[in-house]
């Protein structure tokens, strides 16, 4: 940290203003206010900043053409192409797109198809091939989480394999619900399942505790954590449950007790974030619409990620995995290895902060 450098960070929806409320690297936390001429002109006149970073989709013209006028420059991280091939490709939303992403002095895109997609619309920004910066706080969150994990390995026995299930909706807990049952019913395969819905809502928790039926909360196992009982109490008290995270905020220190992960969404709008996962060095599976996930692009090309479409393609590759712990650890270190090399752009993006800064100052 840089003392003589204040940060503010801005928010515009009230879940991500909660979330980083304590952020300890902002010396201010606000809200961005709606992306009208007037509203830009008395924000940007009200905090003077000397640069302004945005992040990946978040393009606000108006505030962005003030900043441009009183000549302050701005930088766009995380850079990437739309996901919507009509909107990506139509000449006039082509267009929109050149002129928007040219209100940028830099651009740093996540990966080399994004640099290129910005070129061949023409962009008039320099633009340079980065990675992902949260690849950056992934890995620094994982090394907190294995010192303080959420979840002890030492509850379960030794000879049970546990299945993370991250970010699930309702058709995932069902096909992983269905996968599970047959293999322990049929097989007689030990494996514990964390369920950690994408929204748990009280009607969520309700549905997967009646799908489940012998579950524990993971606020009632914490509880009992709390109160210093042994490990061996702890296995008896939530012997043959699943767990069931019913709050925010716990998923990323989750996954540290895994042995692999399944993420949810691929069944709706598109597979959740696989990066956490993969940092773990987890063997993943997901639904079949990955198409904005720019992770599992790599990862299913390297074996590293399955897809399934039904409870018995994922009781298939469940039993591969576990029966197979040579080629378990194979698949992990391949998603780790991804993220881990995929790291460093938070440094590199801040010394170029750091030096438009020191250009302003002379």
């Amino acid at each position: 940290m840089n003392p003589d450098v204040k940060i503010v960070c801005s928010f515009f929806s009230p879940s991500g203003f909660n979330t980083q409320l304590n952020y300890p690297y902002a010396d201010a936390i606000v809200y961005l206010p709606l992306d009208t001429k007037r509203n830009a002109k008395e924000f940007i006149k009200l905090v003077k900043p000397d640069v302004a970073v945005f992040v990946r989709y978040e393009i606000w013209r108006n505030h962005l053409r003030v900043l441009q006028e009183k000549g302050i420059p701005r930088v766009l991280i995380n850079a990437t192409q739309p996901s919507n091939s009509f909107y990506r490709n139509f000449i006039l939303t082509r267009g929109f797109i050149r002129s928007s992403m040219s209100l940028f002095n830099n651009i740093f895109t996540v990966g080399r198809k994004h640099t290129k997609y910005f070129k061949k619309i023409r962009v008039r920004s320099y633009i340079r091939t980065m990675t992902d910066t949260r690849y950056d706080r992934i890995i620094s969150k994982i090394q907190e989480a294995k010192a303080d994990m959420v979840i002890p390995r030492e509850i379960f026995h030794e000879d049970e394999c546990v299945l993370i299930a991250g970010s699930t909706w309702e058709d995932d807990e069902r096909l992983i619900y269905k996968a599970v049952s047959d293999l322990r019913q049929e097989l007689n395969i030990k494996i514990r399942v964390v369920y950690v819905p994408h929204e748990p809502t009280q009607e969520r928790l309700n549905f997967l505790s009646n799908l489940i039926g012998n579950n524990i909360y993971l606020s009632e196992l914490t509880d009992h954590l709390s109160i210093s009982k042994s490990y061996k109490e702890i296995r008896s008290l939530i012997a043959d449950k699943d767990i069931v995270c019913d709050s925010i905020g716990k998923l990323l220190k989750i996954y540290a007790t895994g042995d692999f992960a399944y993420i949810g969404g691929g069944f709706g709008a598109g597979v959740h974030s696989l990066a956490e996962a993969a940092g773990y060095g987890l063997p993943l599976a997901c639904g079949y619409n990955i198409k904005k996930s720019y992770d599992a692009e790599f990862l299913l090309q390297n074996n590293a990620l399955q897809i399934v479409s039904s409870a018995k393609q994922f009781e298939q590759w469940l039993y591969s995995i576990i029966v197979d712990e040579d080629s378990r650890k194979n698949l992990g270190e391949i998603a780790q290895n991804y993220i881990y090399q995929s790291a460093g752009s938070s440094r590199l993006i801040a010394f170029k902060i750091l030096n438009k800064l020191k250009k302003i100052e002379e």
